[in-house]
């Protein structure tokens, strides 16, 4: 018995071109003596549940024609051909996936890529208590930071 997109998946799964490389294991079978136990913490679950939540809901959001779950478990380039579920559990690869659903930058996408888009670094906002101050570039550090600034080397 399959049920929401249980089904779609396994239909998924079976029509793509590498089989090989995918292995269905349906959820709601029950356990077995033969699944391979995982040991994550409880941050990396906290990790995986934020990232399937994330796809879920954009692909709602944007009206998606592609199964969340298929793009959980297909291999993709943004995790170096691994899946979502065994990827996501790493910091770097849960960030990842959530700045390619959450910019809505496609399915896939080359992991120079999004590093490239999270080193940029947003122009910083002047307090209000430099506001009027010259800037380093025209003043010198003195004239920003007092007598006390002393340059590190």
């Amino acid at each position: 018995m399959h049920i929401g997109s249980c089904t779609a998946t396994r239909a998924h799964i079976e029509d793509t071109d590498s089989n090989a490389a995918l292995v269905y294991i349906d959820p709601l079978d029950p356990d077995s003596d033969e699944d391979v136990p995982v040991v994550v913490t409880r941050r990396q679950l906290i990790r995986l549940a934020v990232v399937s939540t994330e796809v879920g809901a954009r692909f709602q959001r944007e009206a998606v024609d592609h199964d969340g779950m298929a793009w959980m478990l297909a291999p993709r380039t943004l995790f170096d051909g691994r899946d979502a579920i065994d990827a996501s559990l790493e910091q770097h690869h849960c960030i990842r996936a959530l700045v390619l659903h959450g910019l809505g930058l496609g399915l896939d996408a080359r992991p120079v890529d999004i590093d490239g888009l999270m080193a940029d670094k947003a122009p910083r906002k002047r307090s209000r208590r430099t506001q009027g101050t010259p800037s380093k570039r025209t003043a010198g550090p003195r004239a920003v930071y007092g007598k006390r600034y002393a340059p590190t080397r």
